[in-house]
């Protein structure tokens, strides 16, 4: 038996509730508002004691109707908090909607008289609603195994065989009705779709939204990087076009190749967004040591800014990169790296050895989460959108969109170079060191960090290479062990192996005492041609040379795994007399020039848009010092007169030209640019 409440327990329980969150009733017609403000006044004179006949000659509010409102005000709603002010709003439901009278015989055709059919019955058999809800946001335990996004009909399916399961008779509904209840089954998903937002997400939505879900939750992020050189953001974007790279060959003229896609890698300050360097990779795939190369490079005192100006522009005003403007931060280094989880970041030459002797922190972050490198990867973005797909030889944003109509045939008539990305990516980023960003207080990044470097008395200290690193640390050499070989009963004296090539000098063959003994050496991976040894005590045994013609011609640590790569596939046969990257060039312009012919197992060069990446990647590796040897078999591409397969497109009326010094090349480019703007406004 209910016992009555006394009004001063009521009252107590109403204010242990409070305060209670304001309603908006500006928007409710006058009669709503006029009700609701009425109801709100009849609750505060209760709990100010007011008897209740007082209420109702100035509220017009009944005792029977105070006390189903405060009831109201006082349940809990499903956000946690008590209903309050929201239960009093006129016609505003606080409880579902519960059929109570069962569904009577009706035509299968009729459509009404079936509101709170699904609810009454999910309530009859509780296990139904757990079963829809586990279908619905994949809940099981082999979550792996089940459909990969659950539709309606699956649904509605599952549905049925319950209720066959359990025995539901076949006269009700849904049995009794044409559609089965579908309708009411999307309802129940949608609803349940729309209460789980996460789950919603992971289930029916694609990468990038999965990646955002962490972002906008209204909590702050534990580790806050904002001083200056707290954290560095690297990462790599892929530039899809077509570009004709022009190679000097051995008469003083271009040799032009076609090249399908460059990648550009860049690091970015997280606090002030500023772009510390950047770095064009000639090759379809960023690798380890290119990642090594670029933060070695933006240690270096002097920046190695493009060599060329085709396009004639030059850094104006406030413009430039950190380490050049503000000298306080030349040679300074990061507290945290914040890379992704490419293979290239995570090798032990950016994980272990390049961590340990610059002492940063490593932080990938979960994979496939981009969001955890906004800046970044916003930079890219800026530098796609202005320039990469506004050229008229684009790819595109995608296979679907912004493909340029003939782009390989622009490419080859206009001898758009690829060296110009160096340019554009060197004055972009220069640039957008200078310009305003919301973000940062409409501060440009540059004096983001001079006014944090003077802020409270100069109260920033980047921490920087010690003198004695600098050299080391910006030409970058890696460390490796390995074990000195010697073979007394055959007379061969003592030597090294790295990567299948031997190295050796005087002092070195002098020592087989050094037999079997691991020693360190120091190589540079941009040119294997020497490196230098060190005793087990750390006394230096000099450089050590490769055996043959290995010591020749300059090369990459690169270019040495994809020689041995085809020799170890037959696919390129070399003797010891032989210059190896004179063959590899060699093996390359055939592929260029007949991809069918050679052996059956092709190599992965073997494809003609990456012979054009390698080929290129290689020409700019040795050009500098072996133009001769560029030049003589990039000129035989040119020669025969046969284009890459996948590129060429036939031109209504192309011009023809005559590669001489005294040739004028037509280009889309202007030859004097005040700034970048102007550069592109022609496009």
């Amino acid at each position: 038996m209910r016992t009555r409440r006394r009004r001063c327990e009521v009252e107590q329980d109403i204010r242990l509730t409070m305060p209670w969150e304001g309603v908006y009733a500006e928007e409710m017609s006058s009669e709503d508002r006029d009700l609701f403000q009425r109801r709100r006044t009849a609750i505060y004179l209760y709990l100010d004691g007011e008897p209740l006949i007082r209420i109702w000659e100035t509220t017009q509010i009944s005792n029977s109707e105070l006390h189903r409102l405060t009831r109201r005000c006082t349940e809990l709603a499903d956000d946690g908090v008590v209903w309050g002010e929201r239960a009093l709003i006129p016609h505003y439901r606080i409880n579902a909607y519960t059929r109570v009278v069962p569904i009577g015989r009706q035509l299968p055709e009729q459509k009404s008289g079936y509101s709170g059919a699904l609810g009454q019955l999910l309530k009859k058999y509780p296990t139904l609603h757990d079963s829809l809800l586990a279908k619905t946001l994949k809940l099981g335990k082999n979550k792996h195994l089940e459909e990969f996004r659950p539709k309606p009909q699956a649904l509605q399916k599952l549905f049925i065989e319950e209720l066959k399961a359990l025995n539901h008779p076949p006269t009700e509904w849904p049995f009794n009705t044409k559609y089965r209840g579908s309708r009411s089954i999307t309802s129940f998903m949608q609803k349940q779709l729309h209460h789980h937002f996460d789950k919603n997400v992971l289930i029916y939505h694609e990468a990038g939204a999965k990646a955002h879900l962490s972002l906008g939750s209204g909590k702050e992020a534990l580790i806050r990087n904002i001083e200056v050189y707290d954290a560095w953001e690297i990462d790599s974007h892929k530039i899809d076009a077509d570009f004709t790279i022009g190679v000097p060959n051995a008469d003083g003229l271009l040799t032009y190749i076609n090249l399908k896609r460059l990648n550009l890698l860049a690091l970015v300050d997280r606090a002030s967004t500023a772009v510390i360097w950047f770095l064009v990779v000639y090759s379809s795939e960023v690798s380890a040591s290119d990642v090594v190369r670029l933060i070695s490079e933006s240690l270096r005192a002097q920046l190695p800014v493009p060599e060329s100006n085709l396009l004639g522009m030059h850094i104006k005003g406030d413009a430039g990169f950190p380490s050049e403007r503000v000298p306080e931060l030349r040679h300074a280094l990061p507290t945290v790296l914040m890379p992704d989880n490419a293979l290239s970041n995570l090798a032990a030459s950016v994980s272990q050895e390049l961590r340990q002797k610059l002492g940063f922190f490593l932080n990938y972050g979960p994979p496939g989460h981009f969001e955890c490198r906004p800046n970044v990867e916003h930079t890219f973005k800026n530098i796609a959108e202005s320039i990469f797909q506004r050229l008229p030889n684009t790819t595109g944003a995608s296979p679907f969109s912004g493909k340029a109509a003939n782009g390989a045939a622009i490419a080859r008539t206009y001898k758009m170079e690829a060296n110009i990305v160096e340019e554009l990516a060197y004055h972009h980023f220069a640039q957008h060191n200078a310009l305003e960003s919301e973000g940062i207080g409409f501060l440009t990044p540059l004096e983001f960090i001079r006014q944090k470097m003077s802020a409270h008395n100069q109260h920033v200290i980047p921490r920087r290479l010690l003198e004695s690193q600098v050299s080391a640390v910006a030409h970058y050499r890696t460390t490796v062990k390995v074990k000195v070989k010697c073979y007394l009963n055959k007379g061969i004296r003592p030597f090294i192996n790295l990567d299948r090539v031997r190295y050796s000098n005087d002092i070195l063959r002098k020592s087989p005492w050094l037999a079997n003994t691991e020693i360190n050496i120091e190589l540079d991976e941009q040119d294997m041609r020497a490196v230098r040894a060190y005793f087990p005590d750390g006394s230096p045994i000099g450089v050590l040379l490769a055996a043959g013609k290995w010591s020749t011609t300059k090369h990459s640590r690169k270019t040495r795994k994809a020689i041995n790569q085809l020799k170890a596939k037959r696919a390129l046969t070399i003797s010891e007399l032989d210059d190896p990257v004179e063959h590899y060039l060699q093996h390359l312009r055939n592929q260029v020039l007949d991809p069918n012919s050679g052996p059956r197992k092709s190599p992965p060069q073997g494809n003609t848009r990456s012979v054009a990446t390698e080929l290129n990647r290689l020409s700019a590796e040795i050009a500098t010092e072996r133009p001769d040897l560029v030049g003589t078999f990039l000129e035989k591409v040119k020669t025969e007169k046969t284009e890459l397969p996948s590129t060429k497109q036939p031109v209504a009326d192309e011009p023809k030209y005559s590669l001489s010094t005294n040739t004028i090349i037509k280009s889309v480019m202007p030859s004097k640019i005040p700034d970048l703007k102007g550069l592109m406004k022609d496009f």
